[in-house]
């Protein structure tokens, strides 16, 4: 947090112990900034994830996908929704967003959703789409 703004994720440097640089985006090829920490980051000592967990992904079509932060949508019947989608696609044509059931090989895909939700109401979400996507790029 900078001021009343949150920055996430910011990204631990190995060169400089009280630094981390946030607001990064390869995709965009967006440097971020260097943020000094008052003292190092506590030694974290993590298991890596049992699967892929990429911090941006972008899809054959040109979507660029993100990891949801705080509560992720549900749609009865399917797991939470994982990554929300920026796509070109024309206004009326609903939301976009990943399941986040990478299939990993030569090349990796995922499932896409296509949904909408009814004027006025949070819920319930309406699915009008959904395939298996080839991936272009992901940033881990």
């Amino acid at each position: 947090m900078v001021g009343n703004a949150i920055y996430d994720p910011c990204f631990h440097l190995t060169a400089k112990a009280n630094a981390v640089v946030c607001d990064a985006d390869p995709s965009e090829h967006k440097a971020g900034f260097t943020l000094l920490l008052a003292e190092p980051l506590p030694e974290q000592k993590a298991a890596p994830p049992k699967s892929p967990r990429p911090w941006i992904v972008e899809l054959a079509d040109g979507s660029k996908c993100r990891p949801y932060t705080g509560t992720m949508p549900f749609i009865q019947g399917l797991p939470p929704l994982s990554y929300y989608c920026q796509t070109r696609s024309p206004p009326g044509e609903g939301e976009c967003a990943l399941l986040g059931d990478f299939k990993t090989g030569k090349l990796w895909t995922v499932t896409k959703i296509r949904y909408t939700q009814t004027p006025g109401k949070e819920l319930p979400l309406k699915v009008i789409g959904r395939e298996r996507v080839a991936v272009k790029a992901l940033w881990q």
